[in-house]
């Protein structure tokens, strides 16, 4: 398979991963983790904002419904006025394609989703405003988003 062989030259910061569900964090986290990337990983909007706050991230990748008060549209809302160009993917079993339109949401994966389409993602995403120089160009990588 192509994962086991290749690692993603990642770009320099670090990813938070947010998600209630502590199996799916931690899929997640390991997938990052396997191919070079620092990773952190909370399981609710609080506890990712107090982290935006003492520190910067490249990316955040997050599941729109998260336990607590805050879900992850707002969370990422409250977070980007503390980091402007934070990027975010947001996941999703449940929300339709739709609703990202109407409310200007970044990126998104659907879930299940495979560990290609979500490396795919995380990459294209963290490359999308880089320096021509900067860069990196992984083949056979997928990314299914808007």
């Amino acid at each position: 398979m192509f994962l086991e062989h290749v690692k993603m030259n990642p770009v320099q910061g670090e990813i938070l991963v947010i998600d209630g569900d502590d199996a799916v964090r931690a899929l997640i986290e390991q997938t990052l983790a396997q191919q070079g990337f620092t990773v952190t990983a909370v399981e609710d909007g609080g506890s990712a904002l107090r982290l935006i706050e003492a520190k910067p991230f490249a990316l955040v990748v997050t599941e729109v419904a998260l336990p607590g008060p805050l879900d992850g549209i707002t969370t990422m809302r409250q977070a980007k006025v503390r980091q402007p160009e934070l990027k975010c993917l947001f996941t999703s079993g449940f929300a339709p394609a739709r609703l990202w339109n109407s409310v200007g949401l970044e990126d998104y994966i659907a879930k299940p989703f495979r560990r290609r389409e979500l490396l795919g993602c995380v990459f294209e995403l963290l490359q999308r405003d880089a320096a021509a120089d900067d860069v990196v160009v992984a083949e056979d990588l997928e990314c299914s988003y808007r």
